[in-house]
């Protein structure tokens, strides 16, 4: 690792970059609070994060890389959950009388936030700021019907 970063920086990537910790893996807040940073408020682990986010990217960029999550297998992985799909079954007396192939909504949406977290796309207070050309993308591979759901989700956000 770099030797130009402090104990801090390194302990934040370690637990930003830590997929056993639910709490910090992929929250820079968090991961700026579990580092030990010391801050007055919510706003300032934020602003804590943030900076590390965009200090340590190259650092964040090449754990991705060695953990086989470089850029192109992410969009590949994410294609395969934006197009994910479930079976439902129906029953009738306790007997299935039919399943019905379907996409999985919850799984699509679910893939979609990780994704714009991961590559940055959300801010402050989940406030989303992003990149209307990689949204737009997105949103251009998802179905008609569930790409106006996504858009009123996010603007939802944005309004709050």
């Amino acid at each position: 690792m770099d030797k130009k970063l402090t104990l801090k920086m390194r302990l934040w990537l370690q637990y930003y970059l830590d997929p056993s910790d639910p709490k910090t893996f992929g929250n820079a807040s968090a991961a700026a609070r579990a580092a030990g940073y010391r801050c007055s408020s919510r706003i300032s682990y934020d602003n804590v994060g943030a900076a590390n986010l965009k200090r340590l990217s190259p650092h964040i960029e090449k754990w991705f890389d060695e953990a086989g999550l470089s850029e192109v297998r992410l969009k590949e992985k994410l294609l395969l959950l934006l197009n994910a799909k479930e079976t439902k079954f129906f029953q009738h007396a306790g007997m299935i009388t039919d399943q019905v192939e379907v996409k999985a909504l919850g799984i699509q949406r679910q893939a979609l936030e990780m994704a714009m977290k991961m590559r940055g796309m959300y801010g402050k207070d989940n406030q989303q700021k992003y990149d209307s050309t990689m949204l737009a993308a997105l949103l251009g591979a998802l179905p008609v019907e569930y790409a106006n759901q996504v858009r009123a989700a996010l603007l939802k956000r944005i309004k709050k």
